[in-house]
């Protein structure tokens, strides 16, 4: 097991869970087309700030075809995925609306099989079978308690879901080409783009 993979993953989760709660304090008086610019705004200083200080210039070149990708990985992930993701905050709140989008591993495994060629392992397919049981159990809860479930915000919630896996998808070929921190500048410098 990679010390820093797990320690990367265990931070972005971490960021993951505290986003939702951040996000809903501002939704109430800005847009999330005005959040989610101000948040690749800010993301973009810093990524690109760090790939020119460790990389310099020759950090921000990549090819036409790479180009193309990111172009659509900026279209699935960053405009339509992280905006539908605020919204579906806006629609059902942090707590449900999180849930909702968090199934977009559902949808990773089988694009990812099919744009990249991964075997999918019992694990994985443990794990899907888990995320369909955890939205059985979420829709049966709207329908058994106080708790309004907008059927906007579920299909927001889950069109976001697609769109992030959509883009996670492709970005896992583009990872193979670029380094992680050129893909994170080049992605948010496309994205204001």
């Amino acid at each position: 097991m990679n010390t820093y993979g797990v320690t990367y993953s265990l931070t972005a989760a971490l960021c993951f869970a505290i986003a939702p709660i951040i996000y809903n304090n501002y939704l109430s008086t800005a847009s999330p087309i005005t959040i989610n610019l101000l948040r690749i705004f800010t993301a973009c200083i810093v990524t690109s700030s760090m790939l020119l200080l460790i990389e310099g210039t020759n950090g921000f070149i990549i090819t036409g075809f790479i180009a193309l990708i990111m172009v659509l990985i900026v279209i699935a992930g960053t405009i339509l995925g992280d905006t539908l993701y605020l919204y579906s905050i806006r629609y059902l709140g942090p707590s449900i609306g999180q849930a909702i989008t968090s199934t977009y591993p559902l949808f990773v495994y089988f694009i990812a099989r099919i744009i990249v060629k991964e075997f999918i392992s019992l694990p994985q397919l443990l794990a899907v079978v888990s995320i369909v049981i955890g939205l059985i159990m979420i829709f049966k809860r709207g329908a058994n308690s106080n708790v309004h479930l907008s059927y906007l915000g579920l299909v927001v919630g889950i069109t976001c879901a697609l769109s992030w896996s959509l883009s996670i998808s492709m970005s896992a070929y583009v990872l193979q080409q670029i380094t992680p921190l050129q893909y994170m500048a080049l992605r948010n410098i496309i994205s204001l783009v």
